[in-house]
């Protein structure tokens, strides 16, 4: 289903966020979420647990707060960024976060294209390289 956060005062609407689930595997899904509001989707007591979690703006350092992690508790993060971006994206403090949750992270610019697959129960990721 769409979530959508409420967006926070004097910020304009955020984009949708999509919870996808097959079987008992959930992915979510932010797209360029931003602090405040994944806060505010936290907030909201959205159900967001999910198996996989697509890393919000290309690794920003605020992408991925903690906040979030802890709602979503995945065992999985795709990061989509280019190799070597004029934005220094991912920023350390987001990888930081990911790896201190205990989470595998997969990135396209180190592991190609990332594709997730799933049968309802279990969860396989595999990569381009």
């Amino acid at each position: 289903g769409a979530l959508a956060p409420a967006p926070a005062e004097g910020e304009s609407a955020g984009g949708i966020v999509l919870r996808l689930e097959y079987g008992d595997v959930r992915v979510l899904l932010p797209g360029d979420l931003a602090a405040q509001a994944e806060s505010a989707l936290v907030a909201s007591g959205a159900d967001l647990p999910a198996a996989v979690l697509q890393v919000p703006r290309s690794g920003h350092r605020e992408a991925c707060g903690e906040v979030l992690l802890r709602a979503a508790s995945p065992q999985v993060a795709v990061l989509s960024v280019d190799a070597g971006n004029r934005f220094g994206l991912p920023h350390t403090e987001t990888l930081e976060r990911l790896q201190a949750a205990g989470v595998a992270l997969y990135r396209t610019d180190r592991d190609g294209t990332v594709r997730v697959a799933s049968d309802g129960t279990q969860l396989w990721v595999k990569t381009a390289r």
